[in-house]
This record gives structure tokens, sequence and C-alpha cells, in this order.
């Protein structure tokens, strides 16, 4: 009987079984390092708040330029730390994915939103010193500055990268087919209203902050999935900002109830949307959205082609 021939410089590797294959593959590794780098952004937001008194009355100060006393120079310093925190996480995950240092940067923003407390503490404050309606103009106002941010960051991130996405096959194939930017942007904005103004059922902190990262999230990955091209993701920092700009001006117009800690949802449809500070859309409002995209991409991962 004839042996089966045999070469003994190059044996034949056995079968894999994907049983014994390791958990630990790129994406699981990715994500651990996300969010070990969002605890240390976390630890150093929180370790600044401390060392400056942010906010001046813990728990019961969510709006850091509310009169009386704002305190610009902390949102300032805030800003200052968002900026610092993206470089340190986009130098530790750069060759992950490209967005994910922004991301661990409002992770641990939102570390200020939960020692901020809730809105009902704002709209007390608020009637108290007579500031009435205008506390909206204010959230309106450091809204606007954390989004200016924000947006500035995420596209020079965008800038970095846009030459390897705007390149990528799947997106050349399907970019006549999926959508336009405005389309995506416009959905992604109104099924995170839609969804806060049904999760958004009290000023508790956890629940609305749980709340806008719910909206966010959702409200991106289906954007992505089913609406966007490509570049529509540059601009899905901008979702969070219209719900708050749409909340805020129907507070301003229609502020019924804020002297009793919140604005009547019968009287304003939009209520629900007022519960949501500055901060905890800047926050984990952004975190969602990130984490939405980065879900619903075609290549979350970018390892070994992001820019240097």
């Amino acid at each position: 009987m004839t042996e089966p021939l045999a070469d003994s410089d190059h044996p034949i590797d056995p079968p894999v079984d994907p049983a014994d294959a390791s958990i630990f593959g790129p994406r699981r590794v990715t994500q651990a390092m996300v969010i070990l780098t969002a605890v240390v952004s976390c630890l150093i937001f929180n370790a600044v708040a401390k060392a400056m008194h942010v906010p001046s009355e813990p728990k019961f100060r969510g709006v850091l330029l509310q009169p009386p006393g704002p305190q610009a120079g902390a949102l300032v310093v805030g800003l200052s730390l968002l900026v610092a925190c993206t470089g340190l996480g986009t130098l530790v995950l750069r060759r992950r994915w490209f967005l994910a240092g922004l991301m661990t940067a409002v992770a641990g923003l939102a570390n200020w939103s939960v020692r901020g407390g809730p809105a009902e503490y704002v709209f007390f404050r608020a009637d108290t010193f007579g500031q009435g309606k205008w506390v909206f103009i204010q959230m309106l106002g450091e809204l606007t500055i954390l989004f200016a941010v924000i947006g500035g960051l995420w596209n020079w991130l965008w800038a970095r990268q846009q030459h390897l996405l705007l390149a990528m096959p799947e997106e050349k194939e399907k970019g006549t087919e999926r959508g336009s930017v405005l389309t995506a942007i416009l959905a992604q904005a109104a099924i995170m209203a839609v969804l806060l103004l049904l999760l958004s059922a009290t000023s508790q902190k956890k629940q609305v902050l749980t709340s806008v990262f719910i909206a966010g999230l959702v409200a991106t990955a289906i954007a992505e999935s089913w609406f966007a091209d490509v570049r529509a993701a540059r601009w899905y920092w901008a979702a969070p900002l219209v719900v708050g700009v749409l909340g805020y001006a129907a507070g301003y117009f229609m502020p019924a109830g804020i002297e009793f800690g919140s604005v009547d949802p019968e009287r304003n449809i939009f209520a629900p949307l007022t519960r949501v500070l500055p901060l905890d859309y800047a926050s984990l409002g952004c975190a969602g959205v990130l984490l939405g995209y980065w879900a619903a991409s075609p290549e979350p991962e970018d390892e070994g082609r992001s820019a240097e």
C-alpha cells in the first residue's frame, strides 16, 4: 500500500477550532483601551473640579454660566481639559479609531455634569434670583460654547482622516445609493429629539444622562446605517446641539412651571428637552453619538490606517 506523500519541509497545519480562538481580538482590545482611557479622563476632570471647587455648589449648580457669580473661568478650564484629554486619548488610541480620543474626553466631561446636579435646581435658582425665562438664554450660551469646541475638535480629527474614509471601497460603491449628509443629520436630530421626549420623564440626573446617551447612540446608529454617506459623519456632533437649541428655545417662549423646578409638559411639549443641561448634551450626549457612529460605521477600527 502506497503511503501518502508528505512534504517534511512544509508540514500541513491542523485546522483551527473556532472555540480555541482568543476573545482578545483587535476590536476587544480597542474597547478595553477606550474604557481605560475614559477612566483616566474622568479622574483628571474630577481632580481638577475638586481643586478648583467646580461647581461652586456641588449638586446644585448644573449651569456654570448661570448668575449670580457665573463661573466663566471654570468653563474655560473645562474646555481646556476637553482639548487636552482629546489630545491624550488620540495619542494613545489613534491607531485604533480616529475619534476615540474625543470619545474618552467627553466621557471625562460627564464627571462635571454629575457634579453639577439636575435641572430642577437650575430652575429654582433662576426663580430665586429673578431670572425667569432668561435662564434658557444662559443655557443656550453655555451649550453653544461647549459645542463650538467639540465641533472644532471633531472636524480637526476628521480632516486628518478623511482621505482614508473617502477612499474606502465600500463607500465608493454605496455612496450613490444610501443618502445625503443633510438627510442623515436631520434624521439623526429628529430621532434623538423623539427619544429624549420619551425617555427624559424626570429631571433625575441618572435618568437624564442615561436618556441622552441612549438617544444619541440609537439616533446616530440609525442615521449612519440608513441615511448617510461617509461625509455625514463629519457633522454628527451637531445633533445634540440642534436638539438642545430646540428645547431651550421652546423653554424660553413657554417657561410655565420653572418656579416649581420643571417646565410644565402640558403647556410645552418639548419640556423633556429642557431637563437635559448643556453639560449633559456635551458629555454623555456626544459619547452616545460617537458610540453609535462607531457601532454602525463600515470600518469602526482603523488600525494601522490612521493618520500619523
